[in-house]
Parts: structure tokens; C-alpha cells; sequence
């Protein structure tokens, strides 16, 4: 089978909504930068990242069981949700319990009263995201895209109005509701639900989706908190004013990346999952997926480096001025690429538990590193986690990869070997703060040729 045609069949409607997600939050960076102030998105982002913690829990907990069952009925969708349900209400209680001890040490600003006010999306989330992966598990990613599209567009200009209208954060906060309700609403309307409203548990049913799901839940749990850390310790030592610009840089760089990588990532892992008792195709999947990051999040992550210095000129200051910011925050979204793809593989295996030890042994090591780091200096604490995130990358084939799985090393050290020349030659010669036209051609030339030559491999590959 030709695995690259088949994602790519798959993923051009989720990768479109994508594209399309990322040009309407450009142009809302650029609005909100103007209307709002740096204090007000420093507040929000660190309001809105208790929130997202939980979100991503529910996202990607009990979810995933469903992807991994081999034709789940409503019962299982039934039984997904109402562990859901119970779920939001653990997750609002202890959430807003960290909003509060946070608001007790920082002392900064108040932010327990846009949390609380974002709280209930927990249950909205709760709902969208069975249907949501009922429509993966079922390749319906049109739906899935137009869905997308249809709501961040109604977000979008709400947010807008309101922004210009001087509702401050509470712009933002309008708008996520809007965005969820949205999808709820079509979800409802479009007839794409895949169980009733009842809170109803099967034991037959909601067991085995627990057992799935109950290391992903911790994992994903310690994992999100990991990742809105930076949030987290950067409003606590440096205050909002310097979160917000950092919020807004990190967006314009990860958010792209992370909507797209998603976007693929929903293609992959029912592949990879229905590969896993076949070692040959299992590594074909594997490396027809590294052949798209390749093709699409290096350059695209090149293309802001290159470009960074003359999209922050769009910008008011003291946005504008942040290049040098901006291009270490591209570097640690390219280390991400090369530890992501291990937890789908440990998933797609069922291998939750021993995922969730390997996470759990390092996440204490990085919390303790961004501790002592972000107190010194913002760029420093970029890097040391980049340098962290390779180190790791590394040691992880030999640890958990290796005895787990029958994936290669060669098929699982791809995307690193092939970007590592692109990345080490823009970092060496290319200067981030004052690139110059003749420096800037180059640099795109550089991009192209890296994408020719990717490109000509896959189809080689699959002649």
C-alpha cells in the first residue's frame, strides 16, 4: 500500500482547515497586538493554559481507547462520554484549586476570575471531542475540517468586534466560547454524533476504556502542565507584561506547527495502531509520516526563521524588536518535532503504562531545568530545554523504543539525520536580528531545494 498517498488522501481536508486556522490567527496576532494590551494577553494566557491543561486531558485521554478498538460501538462512545463528564468536574475542582495557590504566590493580578469564567468549556470539550474522534475513527475529515473552518471563522470575527470594542482579555474569552458552542452546534445539527446525552455507564463498556485510558490521563495530565510551564513560570518570576509577548511570539510559532502536526497526527495513529502487528508496514507508516514532517514543519519552521525579522516589523513594539526571541523559540518547536511522534508510537501499541513511567522519570528533571533557568534568562531557559528535548530524543530509541516496538532505528532517527544539515546551516550563517535581501534569497533557495529533494526521495520510495 502507498502510505503516503493514503495520509495524504486522508489529511488534505484536516491539513486545509489548518492552513486556513493559521492565516485567520496571523491576522489576529496582528489585530489584537494593536487593540490589546500586553498586560491583558499575559493575563489571559496564563488563565486560559489552566484551562487547556484540562482540555488536553480530556482531548486525549478516554479519546484515544475509542481510536484504539476495533469497531467501538455507541455503547463505547456512550460510555467515553459519561467518563468524560465525571472527569470535567474532577479536573474544574482541582484546576481552579492551582489557579488559587498560583494567585497566592504570584501576587501579580488577579487571574482566578477569567479561569473560573473559562472553566465550564471543560464540558463543552467534554462532548465535542467524542464526536470529534468518532469522525476520525470513521475517516470523516471533511466534516471534521468544514466544522473547523465554519466556527474559528465566527470566532475570528467576534473576536475582532469585541477587541476593537475594548473588552480587553475578555475578547479572547468570548471568543473560545463561541468557537465551542459553535462546534457543539454543528456537531448537533450536521447529525454527526455518535452517542445520546445520558451519563449512563455499561460496566462491560466503560472499564475497558478506563484501563486504556487511565495512563493516559496521568500522563497527558503531567504532560499538558509540562507544557504550560513556560506559562506558568514565566507570569510567576518575569510577570505579564513579559509573558504576553512571549505568549504571542510562542503562538506565531508553535500554534501553526501544532495545528498542523495534529492535523497529520489523527491520520497516523489509526494507521500505525492497525500496522501493529505487522512490523514491515508498521515501519513504512513510520516513515511515510517522518517524510511529511520533513516536507512540511522544517521549512515551514525555516521559513519563520528566515522570515521573523520582517514579519515582527508588522508589529508594534514591543513585539517588533523580539527577533532574536522569536528564532530560539523556532529552534525548540524543531526539537519538539523529533520527540512528538514517541508517544503515538507507544499508543498506537497500547502501551500507555510504560509511556506514562518513561514521561514521569524525565518530567521532574525538565520541570527542575526551566525552574533554574527562567529565573536567570528567558533565552537561556529556551535553549536549555531545545538541548534537553535532543538529549532526550536520543536516549529514548535505546530505553523504551527498541525493546517496545519493531521500529528501526533508522526509520525512527529519520527526521533528525535529515533536518539536523537544514537547521545547523541556518543557526551558523543565518543572522536571526539583521538579515540582509541577498541573505534572505539564499535562505529560501535553501528551503526549496530541501523540500526537491524530499520530495523526489518519497516518490522514489513509492515507485
Amino acid at each position: 500500500m502507498n502510505y503516503f498517498k493514503e495520509i495524504f488522501g486522508h489529511s488534505k481536508w484536516t491539513a486545509s482547515a489548518a492552513v486556513y486556522s493559521i492565516f485567520i490567527q496571523a491576522g489576529l496576532y496582528l489585530f489584537i497586538t494593536r487593540y490589546i494590551s500586553v498586560e491583558d494577553i499575559g493575563i489571559y494566557a496564563l488563565a486560559s493554559s489552566f484551562v487547556f491543561v484540562g482540555i488536553t486531558i480530556l482531548d486525549s485521554s478516554f479519546n484515544s481507547s475509542l481510536i484504539h478498538t476495533d469497531k467501538p460501538t455507541s455503547n463505547d462512545y456512550q460510555s467515553v462520554w459519561a467518563l468524560n463528564t465525571r472527569t470535567t468536574f474532577v479536573l474544574a475542582a482541582i484546576l481552579l484549586g492551582l489557579v488559587l495557590i498560583f494567585q497566592w504566590l504570584s501576587d501579580k493580578g488577579n487571574i482566578f476570575l477569567p479561569a473560573t469564567a473559562l472553566a465550564p468549556l471543560l464540558l463543552l470539550s467534554a462532548f465535542n471531542s467524542v464526536h470529534f474522534t468518532g469522525l476520525k475513527k470513521n475517516m470523516r475529515f471533511k466534516a471534521l475540517g468544514i466544522i473547523d473552518i465554519v466556527s474559528t471563522s465566527i470566532q475570528f470575527i467576534a473576536i475582532l468586534v469585541l477587541a476593537f470594542l475594548d473588552f480587553g482579555f475578555w475578547a479572547l474569552v468570548i471568543g473560545l466560547y463561541i468557537k465551542y458552542i459553535l462546534n457543539a452546534a454543528l456537531l448537533i445539527g450536521s447529525k454527526l454524533t455518535y452517542c445520546s446525552l445520558s451519563l449512563s455507564l455499561d460496566r462491560q463498556y466503560w472499564v475497558k476504556h478506563y484501563t486504556y485510558g487511565k495512563y493516559i490521563i496521568s500522563e497527558k495530565g503531567l504532560s499538558s502542565l509540562l507544557s504550560y510551564s513556560d506559562i506558568f513560570l514565566i507570569g510567576h518570576f518575569l510577570g505579564y507584561q513579559q509573558l504576553g509577548i512571549y505568549d504571542i511570539l510562542k503562538k506565531m510559532v508553535m500554534r501553526p506547527i501544532l495545528i498542523l502536526y495534529s492535523s497529520i497526527e489523527q491520520i497516523i495513529f489509526p494507521l500505525l495502531s492497525n500496522a501493529k502487528n505487522k512490523p514491515e508496514d508498521y515501519n513504512k507508516v513510520f516513515k511515510e509520516f517522518c517524510g511529511f514532517i520533513l516536507i512540511l514543519f522544517f521549512p515551514a519552521l525555516m521559513l519563520i526563521y528566515a522570515y521573523g525579522y520582517f514579519v515582527l516589523q508588522l508589529f508594534p513594539p514591543p513585539y517588533s524588536e523580539q527577533s532574536i526571541l522569536l528564532g530560539s523559540i523556532v529552534l525548540w518547536a524543531c526539537t519538539m518535532l523529533f520527540l512528538n511522534p514517541i508517544d503515538i508510537i507507544l499508543y498506537s501499541l497500547g502501551r500507555t503504562r510504560l509511556f506514562f513511567k518513561w514521561f514521569l522519570s524525565t518530567y521532574i528533571i525538565q520541570l527542575v531545568i526551566m525552574w533554574l533557568t527562567v529565573q536567570i534568562d528567558l533565552i537561556l531557559f529556551i535553549k536549555s530545554i531545545s538541548l534537553f528535548n535532543i538529549i532526550l530524543w536520543i536516549i529514548s530509541y535505546k530505553l523504551i523504543i527498541k525493546s517496545s516496538t519493531a521500529l528501526s532505528a533508522k526509520s525512527y532517527f529519520q527526521i533528525g539525520i535529515s533536518s539536523l544539515p537544514l537547521i545547523m546551516l541556518f543557526v551558523v550563517f543565518y543572522p536571526i536580528s539583521s538579515p540582509s535581501i541577498i541573505q534572505l534569497v539564499l535562505a529560501s533557495i535553501l528551503i526549496i531545494l530541501f523540500i526537491t529533494y524530499h520530495i523526489r526521495r518519497i516518490r522514489l520510495n513509492n515507485a
